[in-house]
Order: C-alpha cells, then sequence, then structure tokens
C-alpha cells in the first residue's frame, strides 16, 4: 500500500485540496504540528505525511521545529520517500531490554548507519529499539509514514546524546502529565485518593511517577508513607523518575 501510494504523485496534491474546501474542518484530527499531515486513520493504524524543509527554511516557516535530535520512537515507522532529495538519516540500534529508562542512564548504542531517503526509498524504524537522527534535506521533500498502534505507545521516548548514549529526557508530554503536575501544585488532601489510584493503574510510567510525586507535594508530612508504598508497589522506571523529579523538579523534561 505504501509502495504504490509513492508511486502516485497525484494523490497527496489532491488529498491537500480536498481538505482545504473543508475550511475550519481542515486536518480537524491532526495532534501533530504544521509540519505533519494526518492523511489516514483507522484503529489499528494511519497514515501521515511529514514535510521536511532546509534547515535554514525550517526556524522561519515550522516554529518549533527541530533537526538534529537523537531519539527513538514508542511506535513503528514504516516510510517512504514521495518528494525531493529526501533527509539523510542516522541511525543506531539498543536492546531495551538492558536498560532501565532512567534519566542520565548510558545506552549501548551500535550498528551506526547513515542512509537518505529519496523518492521510493523505504525504510523502517523499530518501536524502542531504533535510535535516529535526520539531518535536513538541501531542499523541501516530503515522506509518507504508515505506523501501526502497537502496545509500545505508553513506552518512553527518549532524548539521546548520540556521543555517549546518555538519555537526555522523555519527549512525551501530554495532558495527563500536565493535570497531575498542576494537581500537584494546586491540589487539595481530597485528591489523594484519586492521585493514589492513577499512580497505581496509569499504564504510562511517568504519570505514575508524577502522581507519586503530586501526592508528596499535597501532603508532605506523609511523604516518606507515599515513598515507602512506592518503593514496594512500583517498577524500577517509576522510582528513578522520582527520585530525579524530587531531586529537580522538572527533569524529565530536561535532565541537566
Amino acid at each position: 500500500m505504501l509502495k504504490k501510494l509513492g508511486n502516485n504523485k497525484d494523490f497527496l496534491f489532491d488529498f491537500l485540496t480536498d481538505q482545504l474546501r473543508q475550511n475550519l474542518n481542515f486536518q480537524f484530527n491532526n495532534a501533530y504540528g504544521p509540519e505533519v499531515f494526518v492523511l489516514h486513520s483507522e484503529p489499528a493504524f494511519f497514515l501521515r505525511a511529514n514535510i521536511w524543509m532546509p534547515r535554514q527554511e525550517v526556524f522561519t516557516r515550522i516554529p518549533g521545529f527541530r533537526y538534529d535530535i537523537c531519539h527513538d520512537h514508542n511506535f513503528h515507522i514504516l516510510t517512504i520517500g514521495y518528494f525531493g532529495p529526501g533527509y539523510e538519516s542516522l541511525t543506531f540500534e539498543y536492546d531495551k531490554s538492558a536498560h532501565v529508562g532512567a534519566l542520565g542512564e548510558c545506552l549501548h548504542l551500535h550498528n551506526s548507519t547513515v542512509f537518505n531517503l529519496s523518492v521510493g526509498k523505504i525504510a523502517i524504524y523499530r518501536a524502542k529499539h531504533d535510535i535516529h537522527i535526520q539531518l535536513p534535506p538541501p531542499q523541501m521533500s516530503i515522506s509518507l509514514n504508515l505506523i501501526p498502534r502497537t502496545e509500545h505507545q505508553q513506552d518512553l521516548q527518549f532524548e539521546v546524546d548520540e556521543a555517549n548514549g546518555k538519555i537526555l529526557r522523555y519527549l512525551d508530554f501530554a495532558g495527563s502529565d500536565a493535570a497531575v503536575r498542576i494537581a500537584g501544585l494546586i491540589g487539595e488532601r481530597d485528591d489523594l485518593q484519586v492521585l493514589a489510584e492513577v499512580a497505581a493503574t496509569h499504564p504510562n510510567p511517568k504519570v505514575r511517577a508524577l502522581a507519586v510525586l503530586a501526592q508528596m507535594q499535597i501532603a508532605p508530612e506523609l511523604a516518606a508513607v507515599i515513598e515507602e508504598d512506592t518503593r514496594a508497589k512500583q517498577t524500577e522506571i517509576v522510582l528513578s523518575i522520582v527520585n530525579s523529579e524530587l531531586f529537580r523538579y522538572g527533569a524529565c523534561m530536561n535532565y541537566g
């Protein structure tokens, strides 16, 4: 399917033209930035188009977009070059099972390769296995991505220092993260039970850790009890996030 779409040089323009006719409904289901267009969505997968601008144009045309971030994904990506010379990708592999995923932990990066996603070239990025850096193309380029929805999507996504493999920060920041952080700052004791339930049951380890932290912020006199309960019941990654956030609030967003 992806190869056929990659060979069809009219469909993307036709799709975007049709979307523009919808006025206020243009890309209403798109949670990404302006460099991404969601083309189709199903329960099992979705299809998107990514726009890749030359470095000198990125900062003026796509606010907030950054190249040169070494990162992994918590979803598989099957991609094809659709238009333009394409970006270059520097890729590494790592073994998720050999690491906790704690901030500051150094991943063992190996099998470094470089390839150019030229028109018609197909590549796959494996969830929580491949780490990559996209390098800007000399001219505007477009890729098509087929992304299955998998069990990895609650795993944390890492930004990594490619020189030593150190995990610098977690790239995920969802509404639930913000809600739990706000609860810790302005919540009351009546919120403790809800936060305890979030800490015990939420599928995302960072949200669980932030819920533990929020309980400690609301009821500091119970911090020792909450910490003891956390050590008894939570996973190693949750404990590491709690400790990082206790040492420096906001550490998940920028480890230093």
